[in-house]
């Protein structure tokens, strides 16, 4: 009986292939180094320097004084929805829009709550408005802010539930969803801003 031939294999085990890369370690470690040494007299050599000052300022912050601008003032108004816990960030904001702006124009100021103004809110962003425009503090009836008679409240917090579970932000927020309500229609129709 004749025998299939079968050629021989020769395996390579993976320890003959490490014991060949370590016969080079020598090499290898020196030309590592000359690559770290060739990246450091790079970064060295290629370095740029930053001007000490911007060398492309902007022609002019603010406003300018006298406001050289002699278009008719547009018939406008200023319009802040916010929450009496949001004071500190609505004077920055007020501040910062009237410092910048509204000094030169004189725009009227409307702002508008869900809740009665706390006496600390009205004060401290009068005072941030200054005597140079005209200030409305109001409230937001329910009809435009809450829910429509027509709306199931426990499947609307279920569906919110839903959006909070897939990871939409600010789902979970009836209020947030009650904001967003009014700022899509009903804050053009607020007796104070028209």
């Amino acid at each position: 009986m004749m025998r299939a031939f079968r050629p021989a294999v020769h395996h390579n085990p993976p320890h003959r292939s490490i014991r060949k890369l370590l016969r080079y370690k020598r090499w290898l470690i020196l030309l590592a180094l000359l690559m770290i040494i060739e990246v450091i007299i790079h970064m060295y050599s290629f370095s740029i320097t930053r001007p000490a000052r911007p060398l492309d300022a902007p022609f002019h912050n603010g406003c300018q004084s006298p406001v050289l601008n002699t278009t008719a003032r547009a018939n406008a108004t200023l319009f802040m929805l916010a929450r009496n816990s949001d004071v500190d960030g609505a004077v920055a904001s007020v501040r910062n829009l009237q410092e910048q702006f509204n000094d030169n124009f004189g725009y009227g100021w409307v702002f508008l709550n869900d809740e009665e103004w706390s006496a600390e809110f009205v004060e401290r962003v009068s005072d941030a408005v200054g005597d140079g425009a005209v200030k409305t503090f109001e409230t937001i009836s329910e009809r435009m802010w809450g829910y429509p008679d027509w709306i199931d409240h426990e499947k609307a917090r279920r569906a919110m539930d839903r959006m909070e579970d897939d990871g939409v932000i600010y789902a979970g927020k009836e209020s947030y969803h009650h904001m967003c309500r009014f700022q899509s229609g009903y804050a053009s129709l607020t007796t104070a801003i028209s």
